[in-house]
C-alpha cells in the first residue's frame, strides 16, 4: 500500500490510518452527493446512471485495487492492483498479440507483485465486501418481488396496497443497483485503507 496519493498534481500523505479513513468517507460522501443531485435534476434516473459510471473512473486513481495497473499511466492508487501477478505473467510472455501489448505492460516494465500478505488482505476485504453486496442484492430482489402482481388480482401488488407507486419501486431498485455497482469496484480497496494501521513510509515503499 502506498503512503502518498498524487491527485491533480498535488501530493497527499496517507501513511496514517486517520487520513485514509477521512479519504474513504470523503470519497463515498462525494458519490452520495453527486447521485442525490443527479436524481434531483433528472428524476428519470438517466443522469444518475451516467454519473455513476463516470464516478467509478476515480476508483483506480484514488483507491486503487480495481481499474488500475493495466496501463502504465494508470498504475496509481493507494492499494496495490489486485491483478498485479497476472500482469507480470503476461509481461513475461515472449509471444503476445497486439491486443495483449495494448492492455498489458511491455517486457521490462516492473509491474506489481502481490505477496502472500497482500493476497490475504485482498481476500479478507472481498469477504467483508461480499456481505454488504449480498444484502444489497437481497433487498433489490425483495423489492422487485413485492412488486409482482397477485394471481387473483393482476392489478394489485404488495407495494400498491401500501400506497407505493410503480415508479418508486423501480427507482428504489435502480438505486440499489447503483450502490452495488460502485461498491463492487470500491469497497474492497476501501476496506483495506480503512483497516490498515499507521504505516511507515519506508515500510510501504519496501
Amino acid at each position: 500500500m502506498k503512503t502518498e496519493l498524487v491527485l491533480f498534481g498535488k501530493h497527499f500523505k496517507m501513511a496514517s490510518q486517520a487520513r485514509r479513513r477521512r479519504l474513504v468517507l470523503i470519497f463515498y460522501a462525494a458519490f452520495a452527493a453527486l447521485i442525490a443531485a443527479s436524481w434531483f435534476i433528472d428524476p428519470s434516473g438517466y443522469g444518475s446512471g451516467f454519473m455513476t459510471i463516470e464516478f467509478t473512473i476515480l476508483a483506480g486513481p484514488i483507491l486503487g485495487g480495481y481499474l488500475c495497473g493495466w496501463f502504465k499511466p494508470f498504475n496509481v492508487g493507494l492499494v496495490q492492483p489486485f491483478g498485479g501477478n497476472e500482469i507480470l505473467k503476461y509481461s513475461a510472455k515472449k509471444s503476445r498479440s497486439a491486443l495483449s501489448r495494448l492492455f498489458y505492460p511491455q517486457e521490462g516494465f516492473p509491474g506489481i507483485r502481490n505477496d502472500e500478505r497482500d493476497l490475504g488482505k485482498r481476500d479478507h476485504a472481498h469477504f467483508l465486501a461480499y456481505r454488504v453486496l449480498s444484502v444489497l442484492f437481497m433487498l433489490a430482489f425483495l423489492i422487485e418481488f413485492m412488486g409482482r402482481p397477485f394471481s387473483f388480482h393482476p392489478t394489485w401488488t404488495m407495494w400498491s396496497l401500501l400506497g407505493v407507486s410503480t415508479s418508486g419501486v423501480h427507482h428504489a431498485i435502480f438505486l440499489l443497483l447503483q450502490a452495488g455497482y460502485v461498491l463492487a469496484l470500491t469497497l474492497p480497496p476501501a476496506i483495506i485503507l480503512w483497516t490498515e494501521p499507521d504505516v511507515e513510509e519506508e515500510q510501504a515503499q519496501g
